[in-house]
């Protein structure tokens, strides 16, 4: 269907072409089967379909494999969560366009009219075509109800986004304190540890392990450690699998001679050359050079299709050749773990152990804190002692403006003590707490440098607010929605 648009004169067009822009790509994106029908989602009682979660689940496929240079594998789609992050569009869209009718924000159908027909895609001799759009709506397969309908709500969308961005420009004292704080820049030192190196360097003696795991009282604390690393103790069934990956999108003009690739490989693998094979014919550069070895996975590590295969085929065989999203796969299964479980009882001792090892490490750190306020860089050599591979790092220069401290993240606590230091007082005057980590920090640094120019950083600084704004926004109308969606897609 892009080939449609294209010929029409493709896709440069003005600023207020952009929702239509969106919602021809939408429907002319190629269309995945939906045999099982139903919604992907309900939000207040308005459902987002299937297929509308496939086709915004293909075209965020799309955009991260071109910013990885067509690296996107199974992994990957994993890691960063595409899926939900394809659901989670669509549902912020509807719960968007909602609030934007409840408030009182129309599009009449006026308005879609003229943003149509103003499209030179969809004009001849520079005049609007019915005759053309209806052939548009044929291809597409939708009828005209139907894409003016979506056009509105992207209409709607849009506008909301607007008023959001307008709502973010900052006044003249607020531009002159930021620029300030922008031209100052920090650089500080950290050194980062957690109560397992505390832990590793303690000692726990047969004697206090017994009388611990002896002890009755400490039986609640022993169940909810259980309770708490029950993965630790409970091993669902798993797969270790090489693969080959012949990449190529479904119904891409590639997919045939992906297809006739996989299979020609296929002929020639057995379990001996499958390695070596790997390594020279697959697309995936994640594992290619490892053979092709993707290590023990559970079941949902994997795309639907690998994942059937990979547990279905019986160990030291090789599979056919099975598609995916991400192209034509080969599978040889090397070794599969049934399901196993480690009781309460039998875990009992080592439970105990690693409880009386974090009762030892949270008494030294407690024991470090108070000493923090007297003597705080021989707290940092004695905390360095424990580990050898323990070392300060540097965040880099900085501004404090950006409202979060390189490689610390976004902590108030952290930021709040970084802007306390100085030369004068060059460290942190008690441990800070990060996630599961302690840090001691220390000044290194502090310059200024040129300002930018007053209509770049108010132009950044707009940017900045409008978007934390339809953050916070978007975030508050998610929690006082009614948001149903389909496990059977958000699982995946």
């Amino acid at each position: 269907m892009l080939k449609f648009w294209r010929r029409r004169q493709g896709l440069m067009v003005p600023i207020i072409f952009i929702p239509i822009i969106i919602v021809f790509i939408a429907w002319g994106m190629e269309r995945f089967d939906n045999p099982t029908g139903g919604s992907a989602a309900v939000v207040n009682g308005t459902a987002i379909t299937v297929q509308e979660y496939q086709n915004a689940l293909r075209q965020l496929i799309n955009f991260y494999s071109q910013i990885m240079q067509g690296n996107l594998d199974e992994k990957a789609l994993t890691q960063y969560r595409i899926r939900e992050a394809a659901l989670q569009q669509l549902v912020s869209r509807e719960l968007m366009a909602q609030e934007a009718k409840a408030v009182g924000i129309m599009v009449p159908d006026s308005e879609i009219q003229e943003i149509i027909t103003s499209v030179p895609g969809l004009q001849k001799d520079g005049r609007f075509s019915k005759q053309t759009y209806m052939e548009f709506l044929k291809q597409s397969q939708i009828s005209a109800g139907q894409f003016e309908g979506d056009l509105k709500k992207s209409s709607l969308v849009d506008k909301v986004r607007r008023l959001v961005e307008n709502s973010g420009q900052p006044s003249r004292s607020e531009l002159e304190r930021e620029s300030q704080l922008r031209s100052e820049k920090t650089e500080v030192e950290f050194l980062r540890f957690n109560r397992e190196v505390v832990a590793k360097s303690m000692t726990a003696s047969n004697a206090e392990v017994v009388a611990f795991a002896s002890d009755p009282s400490n039986d609640p604390k022993i169940k909810e450690y259980y309770e708490l690393h029950k993965f630790n103790y409970e091993k669902a069934e798993s797969v270790k699998a090489r693969h080959i990956l012949i990449k190529a999108a479904k119904g891409s003009p590639e997919e045939a001679a992906a297809r006739e690739k996989a299979q020609n490989i296929a002929k020639s693998l057995s379990p001996a050359n499958f390695a070596s094979t790997a390594s020279k014919m697959s697309d995936d550069p994640g594992s290619k050079a490892k053979g092709g070895d993707l290590g023990y996975f559970e079941r949902g590590r994997m795309v639907p299709e690998f994942e059937k295969a990979a547990f279905e085929t019986p160990v030291g065989k090789i599979s056919s050749v099975v598609q995916s999203d991400f192209g034509f796969h080969i599978i040889y299964v090397e070794d599969k773990k049934q399901p196993s479980k480690v009781t309460l009882d039998q875990a009992k001792n080592e439970i105990s152990k690693n409880l009386v090892l974090k009762a030892k490490a949270d008494r030294f750190l407690s024991e470090l804190s108070q000493k923090m306020a007297q003597d705080p860089a021989k707290v940092a050599t004695e905390v360095m002692a424990l580990d050898k591979t323990l070392k300060w790092q540097s965040t880099g220069k900085f501004s404090i403006s950006e409202e979060q401290v390189p490689g610390l993240g976004a902590s108030p606590e952290v930021i709040e003590a970084v802007m306390g230091l100085s030369q004068e007082k060059p460290y942190a005057p008690r441990l800070l707490t990060l996630a599961e980590d302690q840090l001691i920090l220390r000044f290194k640094n502090k310059t200024t440098e040129s300002p930018l120019e007053p209509a770049k950083l108010a132009a950044e600084l707009t940017q900045e607010r409008s978007r934390l704004i339809g953050q916070l926004w978007s975030t508050a109308l998610s929690e006082r929605a009614k948001i149903k969606t389909n496990p059977r897609i958000a699982g995946n």
